[in-house]
């Protein structure tokens, strides 16, 4: 359906500019809102210093729940923030615009309509200044706001509150999926430096195959830039490992040269290991892969199946316990390195296997949880981009 299209002055009381003055670690005054206290559009208003002002500026520029604040200038122009829950003697800084809605919008709807693609299309139209651009109260007063009845606005706020409600849970629970990993492994193993069940220890290099099972990349000299191609063999690489990711990646050499070097090349179940800079990071090659080799700054690692799995390997390489244990390791004046010989004597706790499958499983359990709620994510997604789409047609 096709809503109208107002202004935003038709939709307000009041767009005004902040109050011009300092702020104060003295915690008498009102609280001083500025541009860098709005932080993915919400504020802590415990770390909102105070500032100087008379009653009447008190009255000028007071915030209250409902206002939108809106930045004018430099990076973050045109992004804005809705008040709620501000205490009672709160003020905004100069840098700041103030919108305070009359009773034909609901303050949440037009929130998240400055939110959307359609209101930075606007903003990025009307911003004015090259090397500092901004934007001032009456280019604000233009925007183009499509506009539904204040109930089916009330609606569309609450269905998109609940899209951002469950956008944040999933951040949540992905930022604590190593926590959770940690959690279960620590519950079913103990401390892997204090080893309190008396799992037997391996140096690393014991539990590889003998002579191909611990290898670093070939040297540079003998894998430069004007041997890639653009089909062939992939070179695995530090770009892989990070993201996580074997299908990423573009860098190929030709037969001859994977020939020469093919000493490096992967097989499933390899385990890479970042060997400089972001030290430690892993990747483990599935079953289907495209066939290729290692570059200088991997090293291989191809473990015997019957001491211990390469996923587990990989957790246990993750765990901050032994990330430190890296580090310490590590040489390299500009960034942390380390190399096959440091990581041949690492020290491995090793529970028996068929104890690491149950583990893994129990991981990947966890994992099909995590991946239900990113479904449900991408459902909340394509629910406010069809909301979005309704508003424009």
């Amino acid at each position: 359906m096709s809503w109208p299209t107002v202004s935003l002055e038709e939709i307000s009381k009041s767009i005004v500019y902040g109050l011009n003055a300092s702020a104060t670690i003295d915690e008498h005054g009102p609280r001083f809102l500025r541009i860098t206290d709005i932080h993915e559009s919400s504020v802590d208003w415990n770390a909102v210093p105070s500032c100087e002002c008379s009653e009447k500026e008190l009255e000028k520029f007071r915030l209250s729940s409902g206002d939108i604040v809106f930045a004018r200038t430099g990076a973050t122009t045109g992004k804005s923030c809705l008040i709620r829950n501000c205490p009672t003697d709160s003020v905004f800084a100069s840098y700041l615009i103030r919108v305070r809605l009359n009773k034909k919008a609901n303050p949440e709807y037009i929130s998240h309509f400055f939110q959307s693609p359609i209101y930075w299309a606007q903003v990025r139209s009307t911003a004015v200044g090259a090397a500092q651009p901004g934007i001032n109260a009456t280019k604000l007063k233009k925007m183009q706001i499509p506009l539904p009845p204040i109930e089916e606005q009330k609606r569309i706020a609450a269905i998109l509150d609940k899209a951002n409600e469950i956008e944040e849970a999933v951040k949540i629970i992905q930022n604590k999926q190593g926590d959770i990993i940690r959690s279960v492994f620590l519950e079913i193993f103990g401390d892997p430096n204090l080893n309190p069940m008396n799992w037997d220890e391996y140096t690393l290099e014991s539990l590889c195959i003998e002579k191909v099972g611990v290898k670093a990349g070939p040297f540079g000299s003998s894998l430069k830039k004007e041997m890639y191609t653009e089909t062939g063999y992939k070179i695995y690489g530090q770009e892989q490992v990070i993201a996580e990711s074997h299908t990423i990646g573009d860098y190929y050499i030709p037969e001859d040269v994977y020939q020469r070097l093919k000493s490096c090349k992967v097989e499933s179940g390899d385990l890479l290991i970042s060997l400089v800079g972001s030290i430690g990071r892993t990747l483990v090659i599935p079953d289907v892969f495209e066939p290729g080799i290692i570059n200088p700054r991997l090293l291989r690692i191809r473990t015997k199946r019957e001491l211990i799995h390469p996923d587990f390997l990989k957790i246990l390489l993750a765990l901050p316990e032994i990330q430190l244990r890296l580090m310490g390791s590590s040489h390299g004046q500009t960034m942390p390195v380390l190399n096959g010989r440091i990581m041949k004597k690492v020290s491995i706790t090793t529970p028996p296997l068929s104890l690491q499958k149950k583990f893994l499983e129990r991981l990947d359990n966890i994992d099909k949880m995590l991946q239900r709620t990113d479904r449900m994510v991408d459902e909340s997604y394509k629910l406010a981009k069809s909301i979005t789409q309704e508003l424009l047609t």
